[in-house]
């Protein structure tokens, strides 16, 4: 059986955090951490994003302004790489922008039931890359970010986690026995 001590070794909180966040609000150091986060996903997403939008742009251009020598046998090609593109940028647009929105309104949400834990090798056909470390909280299934979080957990306790979502791994802000 975990102990309040454990979790908040494992997940890095005080007891004033979790009296902030059961009421739905972040203490300073909580908000500092999410502002890291924001952070580290802009700068470099954003210049990936451009980088790419302007490849696909590149593409297109020049799928319209090729002219003689063979060229009209690769436009369609031209033309069906481009819009790949496209649909990869717009795609990888609308996940940022739902996986980043909760963090921007920082909304603490309250998930609350038995825990089920479970090791997953991340691994290539040849080799071992990792260990993802998954927990299941009733039918919602999570990531969590640490092997120190998962070792806080025991399978089969009900636990009250106050997170923001992020994607498939959410931001565990405060955990407290039930």
């Amino acid at each position: 059986m975990s102990t309040q001590a454990d979790l908040q070794a494992g997940f890095g909180f005080t007891p004033d955090d979790l009296a902030l966040n059961a009421r739905g609000e972040l203490s300073d150091r909580q908000k500092k951490l999410i502002e890291q986060r924001l952070s580290l996903q802009g700068p470099a997403g954003k210049i990936a994003f451009v980088v790419f939008a302007l490849m696909a742009l590149g593409f297109t251009a020049l799928a319209f302004l090729i002219d003689g020598g063979g060229a009209e046998e690769a436009r369609p090609f031209l033309l069906g790489f481009a819009g790949l593109m496209w649909v990869i940028l717009l795609c990888v647009w609308v996940l940022s922008c739902r996986t980043t929105r909760d963090l921007k309104r920082r909304r603490v949400t309250v998930l609350e039931g038995t825990v089920k834990l479970r090791r997953k090798e991340v691994r290539t056909p040849e080799i071992k890359i990792g260990t993802a470390f998954m927990m299941t909280v009733g039918r919602q299934r999570f990531q969590l970010e640490a092997p120190e979080q998962f070792a806080a957990l025991t399978s089969g306790n009900t636990y009250r986690f106050h997170v923001i979502r992020n994607g498939r791994v959410p931001l565990v802000l405060s955990v407290q026995n039930l």
